[in-house]
């Protein structure tokens, strides 16, 4: 997969996904899958579910750089049955890099509005330890008023390979200091936010078995109103601590998994108080096949709460193999969420919580068919959700400030299809979602990508490489929009060193944009760089 700046540049375009962007280069974007909100879609690491117990806002809060991943995994549909809470519309899973051999990286670039970055990775081998690192810093001005930005990132991972277990190491952190005009509420145009994070992880490996210990610190300062940085202003910190033991095991054509993992959550902050939650999970799942044929994955998840109602979330996947390259699959999953801290307790002149929210479920079904051979692959899949007692922030007027309530119902069909040949990469997915609310306004639940196309394709004409990535956007009661990217790459190989050339633009038509109503993109912004690496 084509990398660009920040991890979210490879999933934006994936079917079946909708980042919805209020900052540019990674600032802030709201994941969204399959017509879900960005509180109902997981984000992991490395396997581990690390959504923000504060807000869905900051899912994304990743400390991780170019060099610090090898691939990304997207999990369409829901997921509760292996993720637990928040998985209802599918999961996203970075990889981290695993360091293979000494290597050294050095990534600088500078584009229109005062935009630079300059990115360090270093990786070394030996005997006794393996380690990556990685340290990159980004700026820019602003490309409308109070969208400017700085954000510095620390990145490593050390494996220990002559101690029992192998353990490894993961210590990343991030920084991000940015104008946050519009935001959150158009009403308050002058917004500012500052954020950090801490992600550390400890790994062990035995044959069968490996014992994951995960802990991640979220700070966010949020300001209303520049002009006035004391008139509303809001500290949160917030903790999600927790150990993961899976455990597999292969008897010829069946794999059982079993999973124990408890963890807590909490947060202090000057708005929404001090709480905390934790949670004991227990998961399996069996997979198997039979005559080489058929093949299944069933799967159950048990979440006991200590101040929610138990959860228990079954999934079944089917799936037959029509021939060597052809194969047809079903699936259907129970799915869940827990309200964020924000839902239950924030209270701003723009919007408030409510300490009374149930939990949300759904229910979701797909069949599909896909085809994958020697230089090309293709497929579709068909889906319908539905959605009991959907969280949602909602008010009857323009003027009222946002509420949060649970929606009574709603029902979602959807299709996806896709094609992929040589270095052409077609996809189209439709959503179209009726749900019974009896507030005038929504604000997520009814913002969903009814259409979505993107068309890429890679050109190589004597050692230049031309990348071309369109795509349309249309949500319900929105005009559509499209973008176009350009990529242009040159690399040279001088004995031990490779040097690439780089030159980008986005939004090539400078077309206006929103992901979120009322929050306006950048529009062309052209830059480029060069990549050093032996």
């Amino acid at each position: 997969t084509t990398k660009f700046l920040v991890p979210n540049d490879t999933v934006e375009n994936a079917i079946g996904v909708d980042l919805k962007m209020r900052g540019e280069f990674g600032i802030q974007q709201d994941l969204s899958i399959r017509g879900m909100g960005f509180e109902q879609s997981a984000v992991m690491v490395d396997g581990i579910n690390l959504n923000d117990p504060q807000s869905g806002h900051f899912n994304l809060d990743l400390p991780l750089t170019i060099y610090d991943w090898d691939k990304v995994e997207i999990m369409r549909g829901g997921s509760s049955s292996l993720y637990g809470s928040n998985a209802m519309g599918g999961a996203v899973n970075f990889i981290t890099a695993e360091p293979e051999k000494d290597a050294f990286k050095f990534k600088t670039l500078y584009g229109q509005k005062q935009l630079h970055l300059m990115n360090l990775s270093l990786d070394k081998i030996s005997d006794l330890l393996n380690f990556h690192l990685a340290m990159e810093r980004a700026a820019a001005a602003s490309y409308r008023p109070e969208t400017d930005f700085e954000t510095q990132t620390f990145f490593s991972k050390w494996i220990f390979n002559e101690l029992y277990g192998v353990p490894e190491l993961i210590i990343a952190q991030n920084k991000k200091d940015f104008g946050a005009g519009s935001f959150y509420s158009s009403n308050y145009p002058r917004q500012e936010e500052h954020t950090a994070v801490g992600l550390y992880m400890l790994k062990f490996k035995f044959r069968n078995f490996s014992t994951r210990f995960y802990y991640r610190r979220h700070w966010d300062k949020f300001i209303l109103d520049r002009k006035r940085p004391d008139w509303f202003k809001n500290i949160h910190i917030n903790h999600l601590a927790g150990l993961k033991l899976p455990w597999e095991l292969k008897i010829k054509r069946t794999k059982l998994n079993l999973g124990l993992e408890y963890s807590y959550q909490d947060i202090e902050s000057t708005n929404l108080g001090s709480h905390n939650r934790n949670e004991v999970s227990l998961s399996f799942s069996v997979k198997g096949e039979y005559f080489e044929k058929f093949s299944y994955d069933l799967s159950l998840r048990i979440d006991d709460y200590d101040k929610y109602d138990t959860q228990i979330s079954p999934g079944l996947f089917l799936g037959c193999n029509i021939s060597s390259e052809e194969d047809i699959f079903f699936s259907i999953q129970r799915n869940y969420r827990l309200p964020s801290f924000t839902e239950l307790y924030y209270s701003s002149p723009a919007n408030v919580g409510n300490p009374d929210l149930l939990t949300e479920e759904c229910l979701n079904f797909e069949i599909g068919y896909k085809k994958e051979k020697a230089g090309c692959s293709y497929g579709t899949s068909f889906f319908r959700r539905f959605g009991y007692d959907l969280i949602d922030w909602v008010k009857n007027s323009s003027s009222d400030a946002w509420r949060v309530e649970n929606v009574s119902y709603s029902k979602t069909d959807g299709v996806e299809a896709w094609l992929k040949r040589g270095g052409l990469k077609f996809s189209y997915s439709y959503i179209d979602s009726d749900y019974k609310s009896g507030a005038e306004f929504s604000k997520y639940i009814a913002d969903y990508l009814r259409h979505k196309v993107s068309l890429s394709q890679s050109f190589r004409f004597k050692g230049i490489v031309l990348s071309v990535d369109a795509s349309y956007q249309k949500r319900p009661a929105r005009s559509g929009f499209l973008n176009l990217d350009l990529y242009l790459q040159k690399r040279w190989l001088v004995k031990n060193y490779s040097i690439n050339l780089f030159l980008r633009a986005s939004n090539l038509t400078n077309s206006r944009q929103e992901d979120i109503e009322g929050v306006a993109l950048a529009g062309r912004w052209i830059y480029s760089g060069c990549e050093i690496a032996f």
